[in-house]
């Protein structure tokens, strides 16, 4: 192993370390303290990878001087040299680097990796939808289709009309007689849970209008529930829901793509990849120049929320922790690019 140091615990027991911070990534790093009493003044964690040092700090009777990098960047080989954290690390400035780093073969060649403690994708994050496509003055039609409440409408007429036929081939029986509108109006009664004035004498009128009121019934609680779940249901609506729709919207020039400069890794991710999706998303970004790089996740943050048409990709992890928030972003459901960390 090119810097295997081959450390000894006893040696390290009671030892102080160099830690470098490249940057401070919630939910990894929320902040630069590993104490109890500061986060019990803070109400809330340091961080996975703080509590993780933190950890093993305690077990081996470890000290900490922890130090935020310069620059936010992990680094990567340039001309055959590593920079940013990574260079920082390799020259003897730090003993330790914290935070969630990708795991990729270079840097398993020049570091020793820790064991994952994470499995993340990377996200998708947009400016929150501002336009809905639902009408909120019909709202409360949305349960039903167009075509079920046309059917329903030519159902009472058509019903209305028979019991008219039905009434009249009765007259001789005293069956009580509508006119055509009367009819028509019996059922429209009927499916809106009404009752009748004047009801039927005859078993067949009877009998009819006895199977509408079972189907009006059941259409009206098929209704109400789904009413209430529309109500109770978010039902935002995505400009795109997968990568490949993302993709397609990039091509159309509809989107751009915004990522973190300092964190190279998921760029060189799209660019190494032979999946064809992933080949014209960087065709998108290296020859039609539908990327932009911003410096750090909370750039890209207001970068998205500054322009429409602008779709950021990050940690998952990290930017549903800047979007719980901030409700001006929204992070897709699905994850790309699935790494350890």
């Amino acid at each position: 192993h090119g810097v295997n140091r081959n450390y000894v615990e006893s040696d390290l027991r009671g030892k102080t370390l160099r830690v470098l911070v490249p940057m401070l990534e919630p939910p990894y790093v929320n902040y630069m303290n590993i104490t109890t009493e500061a986060e019990t003044s803070k109400g809330y964690g340091p961080g996975v990878v703080m509590e993780i040092l933190r950890e093993i700090g305690s077990k081996l009777n470890l000290s900490y001087d922890l130090v935020l990098a310069d620059t936010e960047e992990w680094g990567s080989v340039v001309n055959g040299n590593w920079t940013g954290a990574f260079a920082s690390l390799l020259q003897g400035e730090a003993d330790i680097l914290a935070g969630a780093a990708i795991m990729q073969y270079e840097r398993s060649l020049v570091t020793d990796l820790t064991y994952p403690f994470q499995f993340s994708e990377t996200g998708m994050m947009i400016r929150s939808p501002e336009k809905y496509f639902d009408n909120t003055l019909l709202i409360v039609t949305e349960p039903f289709k167009w075509e079920v409440w046309g059917l329903t409408a030519v159902s009472i007429v058509i019903s209305g009309l028979i019991l008219k036929a039905f009434t009249k081939s009765l007259c001789n029986a005293s069956e009580i007689q509508y006119t055509w509108f009367e009819a028509i109006w019996v059922f429209f009664s009927v499916f809106v849970q009404q009752g009748l004035p004047v009801q039927p004498k005859s078993w067949t009128c009877r009998t009819m209008l006895a199977f509408w009121w079972l189907a009006s019934l059941t259409l009206i609680a098929t209704f109400t529930g789904s009413l209430v779940a529309l109500f109770a249901v978010d039902k935002t609506n995505m400009p795109f829901e997968t990568l490949e729709q993302m993709v397609r919207q990039v091509q159309r020039g509809q989107y751009r793509v915004v990522m973190d400069q300092n964190s190279q890794s998921r760029t060189q991710m799209i660019a190494r990849s032979d999946i064809q999706t992933y080949k014209d998303l960087w065709h998108e970004m290296k020859i039609n120049n539908r990327s932009v790089f911003v410096d750090g996740l909370e750039s890209g943050v207001r970068y998205v929320k500054q322009n429409k048409g602008s779709v950021l990709l990050g940690p998952m992890d990290a930017l549903q922790t800047l979007s719980f928030i901030d409700c001006d972003v929204v992070v897709l459901s699905q994850g790309i690019l699935p790494t350890y960390m």
